[in-house]
């Protein structure tokens, strides 16, 4: 609680300097980075709201089709859902993360305290159509194994509009680009998450 009351003061006061030290002092792993700062901010009142840090409860985290987890090819939303993912097991809950399977990744495997599932995904592409329907296949290829959670994170672009929310959880999208018009689709969608205003008025 004492956590929550310190990071809701911060938020609200919309001064900078006290989040940067606050968030360096208490949560280093995300160094200078104010976005991620920013990020872990509003995904901590979120789920705390949720009571994922007074009760246990399944989180999943569904990355993209490209990218594997851990970051080994980089990825910057990849690398901060990946240290918010262990935050959120150190207090308790039950996080898994579904990414990727490439370079010699296990398909299944425990890293800390989270687990991590992974399928096979695609090499990313220049044409967004053929993009897009890469991922498409992706996501029902992690409908195969993605389990019953309470709350589903992902930044895949299909999910929203292919998970069901009762089976896989309340959907909490990141949107870390423009937006294309595909909000409209997204009506299983609980809560967005944005980096920058202006993505949060497009």
């Amino acid at each position: 609680m004492m956590i929550r009351r310190e990071l809701i003061s911060w938020l609200k006061s919309g001064v900078r300097e006290k989040t940067d030290y606050a968030l360096k002092t208490r949560f280093p792993v995300f160094g200078k980075s104010y976005i991620f700062q920013k990020l872990w901010i509003k995904s901590f009142l979120f789920f705390r709201k949720n009571k994922t840090y007074s009760s246990e409860m399944k989180i999943t985290v569904l990355h993209g089709a490209f990218l594997p987890v851990p970051a080994i090819r980089g990825g910057a939303i990849v690398k901060a859902w990946d240290a918010l993912s262990q935050e959120f097991a150190r207090f308790g809950n039950e996080v898994t993360q579904i990414s990727r399977r490439c370079d010699g990744l296990a398909s299944d495997e425990q890293i800390g305290k989270v687990r991590h599932l992974r399928v096979n995904g695609f090499e990313t592409e220049r044409n967004p159509i053929l993009l897009k329907l890469k991922e498409f296949f992706y996501v029902l290829r992690v409908k195969r194994v993605l389990p019953p959670a309470d709350i589903l994170v992902t930044h895949a672009f299909w999910a929203p509009i292919l998970l069901n929310k009762k089976k896989y959880g309340r959907i909490y999208v990141h949107v870390g680009r423009y937006p294309k018009g595909q909000f409209k689709f997204y009506s299983n969608a609980s809560r967005f998450q944005v980096p920058t205003q202006a993505i949060a008025e497009a």
